[in-house]
């Protein structure tokens, strides 16, 4: 039975921010990375501690989401899959190679997709957990206010607007 790697779909994810010649595309951790950070940080200092009718809609739209990615990877898997058949074919039959080039390619950019979108499963499933946390906080205001509870809250907050 194989286990999911999280780091290894975040690793893999990262891998993913490069052009064909392996170099990092620094717009691309901006968008994945910086704007995300910056804009929750932004929220949680704007308007603070998620309210739970936000958290309601981020699990609404986090279980949809995972859902549809789920059904997304398993097609791109089985693209892959028949990618490898038909370039195994090439190989072992000593057919024509003109097409191998782009079979290539188009393993290659299956493997990216199914990097890809494993990490939008894994950040929707974080998501869910960190708006559903946010309903086991307290309602009274005055509660929220003791230190033990604001800061694991503004943490939560942060982490699920993050995703």
């Amino acid at each position: 039975m194989n286990k999911i790697n999280v780091l290894g779909v975040i690793i893999k994810h990262y891998k993913t921010m490069s052009d064909q010649r392996g170099t990092m595309l620094m717009s691309d951790i901006t968008v994945h990375f910086i704007v995300p950070l910056s804009l929750s940080f932004v929220l949680c200092w704007t308007y603070g501690i998620m309210k739970p009718a936000i958290a309601s809609v981020f699990v609404n739209f986090g279980a949809i989401t995972t859902a549809l990615l789920m059904s997304a990877v398993i097609m791109i898997y089985e693209q892959k899959q028949k990618t490898i058949t038909k370039i195994s074919d090439i190989i072992e039959g000593n057919k024509s190679r003109d097409k191998l080039i782009s079979l290539n390619t188009n393993k290659t950019i299956y493997e990216q997709l199914c990097h890809n979108v494993a990490y939008a499963i894994l950040t929707s499933i974080v998501l869910v957990i960190f708006s559903v946390i946010i309903y086991f906080l307290p309602d009274n205001a005055v509660d929220l206010m003791k230190w033990y509870f604001r800061a694991p809250a503004y943490i939560v907050s942060f982490l699920a607007y993050t995703s």
